[in-house]
């Protein structure tokens, strides 16, 4: 898989959105992806309260919380003050659209000096989808 990185200062999106779509066609993909996310900077881990049932872990980065649906899609919250306001689950093209915006918000917060992790999980995820 090659990664076009014709536009520029946001080649790591694309990049990252085609890495997002390789690998979650790839059996495991979806557990690889979570973690992988799980490394971007400010990103954070949030488990299921004591006694609620449902997922174990979500992983949250800016206004997003991201987890493994049982069909093997990823489930996109999006989350307000800790508040998930609606759910999708979605397959591997629109699921990199959304995982490229979670990562957006945070390069915006966090400044371009995170774009060199961004790119390391990005390589990760190439890795893991060959």
């Amino acid at each position: 898989m090659t990664i076009d990185a014709s536009a520029g200062a946001a080649g790591w999106e694309v990049g990252l959105e085609q890495a997002v779509t390789a690998v979650m066609s790839v059996q495991g993909g979806l557990d690889v992806l979570l973690d992988l996310l799980a490394r971007v900077p400010g990103a954070k881990r949030v488990s299921v309260r004591q006694g609620w049932t449902g997922k174990h872990v979500s992983i949250e980065i800016g206004n997003y919380r991201f987890s493994a649906a049982s069909d093997g899609r990823l489930q996109v919250g999006h989350a307000v003050n800790n508040i998930v306001l609606s759910t999708n689950e979605l397959h591997a093209g629109p699921a990199g659209a959304k995982v490229v915006e979670a990562v957006r918000q945070q390069v915006t917060n966090f400044g371009p000096s995170v774009i060199p992790d961004v790119e390391a999980i990005t390589a990760g995820l190439i890795s893991a989808a060959r």
